[in-house]
């Protein structure tokens, strides 16, 4: 914001909720949603940071970004699944070295789960008890939940952790 003003003949800091709304709505030209409260959120720390006013909170800088909400949408784009088909190749191109037994572990468990890279790398051996048919494992938390909850994993996810624990 701070070369925007600079370009307009406008002070950056403390800047105003009239410059503020302009530099969103430019921004909100070429970027997403997500981006534009980004900055708009950078805009406000910064004035609170520097201890004045924070023209962030104005109605008219909240108006403009409920505005390029409502005109651009806010829907996110969220990554495909991991298919059967997908692990099916992904088991049949899988190498022979430790990286990639861990890498398949991970990646079938994480499938079996639903589990986010954070909830995986998390778990730790104590968490996994092992049947003859799977294993359960116990994920203490979830990005939706606080609460301690054990999940079942198949043949195939638990054959790959049991390799790649006992490799390494």
């Amino acid at each position: 914001m701070a070369l925007w003003c600079e370009e307009k003949g406008l002070k950056a800091l403390p800047a105003t909720p009239e410059s503020i709304a302009v530099f969103l709505r430019r921004e909100a030209e070429t970027k997403s949603v997500a981006t534009v409260r980004r900055r708009a959120a950078t805009i406000s720390r910064l004035h609170k940071a520097a201890g004045v006013e924070n023209p962030c909170e104005h109605e008219l800088v909240k108006l403009a970004l409920k505005g390029i909400a409502k005109t651009k949408g806010t829907d996110q784009r969220q990554a495909a699944p991991l298919s059967g088909r997908d692990a099916v190749t992904i088991c049949a191109r899988s190498g022979d070295r430790l990286i990639d037994a861990r890498n398949l572990a991970l990646l079938l468990v994480g499938r079996d789960l639903l589990a986010r890279s954070s909830e995986l790398v998390a778990i730790e051996t104590g968490d996994i008890e092992w049947d003859e048919d799977g294993a359960l494992i116990r994920v203490r938390r979830r990005k939706t939940s606080t609460e301690t909850r054990t999940y079942y994993i198949g043949p195939e996810a638990s054959q790959a952790l049991k390799a790649w624990l006992e490799r390494a």
